[in-house]
C-alpha cells in the first residue's frame, strides 16, 4: 500500500491511496497475467477486528479457471459476502470444498452439500459477477440447497439421500447465529427460515 499525490483540494489536504502499490520492478510480456488480487475494505472497526476478518477471508482464486477471480469476505456481524467475477473466461467456474467454520454456505445458485462443504457452478458472462450475501450455513451431506432469490435468510434444501436425513441449519440474524436441526425426507425439499428467533422448516 502506498500514499501519494498529496494536494490541497478546496482547503482540504488529501492524499491518494494506492492499495496495490509496490516499489519492486517486474518484467512482464504481452499476454502475461500481471496480478490477481482481492482487496477488502473495512470501516469503523479497530485493528484487532480487521486482523480477525483477514484470517477468516477465503480466497477462491486458485480454485477457479483462468480469467476468474473470487473471494468470500466475512463481516463483523457474522454475515459473509462472496464475489465471483468473470474477467475473461468462456467456461463456467466450478467451485468446490467451500467450508466456513465447519459449515457449508448456501449460495444463490444450486449448491451441493457434501460432508459440510459446498460446491457450485457459476456461469456469468465476461465482465460480470455473482455477488452473494451468505447468511445460511449447513452441516450435512448429500444435500442440494439454494437461497430464496428475494431473501438470503431463507433457503430451500433437498435431500439426495436414500433415507431421511437431518441437517444442522445456522442462520445469521441481527448479528447473531441461530442454529437448529432440520429433518429432510428422502427426495423431498423443505423451506428453512427464522421465525420468532427459532429455525423453522416446512415441507414443499
Amino acid at each position: 500500500m502506498g500514499f501519494g499525490d498529496r494536494a490541497d483540494n478546496n482547503s482540504i489536504l488529501t492524499s491518494g491511496l494506492y492499495t496495490l502499490y509496490s516499489g519492486r520492478q517486474r518484467d512482464v510480456r504481452a499476454g502475461d497475467v500481471v496480478d490477481r488480487r482481492n482487496v477488502n475494505y473495512y470501516t469503523n472497526v479497530d485493528a484487532a477486528t480487521t486482523r480477525a476478518m483477514k484470517r477468516k477471508t477465503v480466497s477462491l482464486t486458485d480454485r477457479l479457471p483462468q480469467g476468474w477471480n473470487a473471494a468470500i469476505v466475512p463481516d463483523p456481524d457474522g454475515v459473509c459476502y462472496m464475489l465471483v467475477s468473470n474477467f475473461r473466461s468462456s467456461v463456467p467456474a466450478e467451485i468446490s470444498g467451500i467450508n466456513i467454520d465447519g459449515k457449508a454456505p448456501v449460495l444463490s445458485v444450486d449448491t451441493k452439500i457434501t460432508d459440510n462443504a459446498s460446491s457450485a457452478t457459476v456461469a456469468v458472462r465476461q465482465n460480470n459477477s455473482l455477488a452473494d450475501e451468505l447468511r445460511i450455513f449447513l452441516k450435512g451431506t448429500k444435500l442440494t440447497a439454494v437461497q430464496n432469490p428475494k431473501d438470503s435468510s431463507v433457503a430451500y434444501i433437498t435431500s439426495n439421500a436414500g433415507s431421511k436425513s437431518t441437517s444442522e441449519v445456522t442462520i445469521i440474524a441481527d448479528g447473531h447465529p441461530v442454529s437448529g436441526k432440520v429433518k429432510i425426507p428422502a427426495g423431498n425439499t423443505v423451506k428453512v427460515y427464522l421465525q420468532d428467533g427459532q429455525i423453522k422448516s416446512r415441507k414443499l
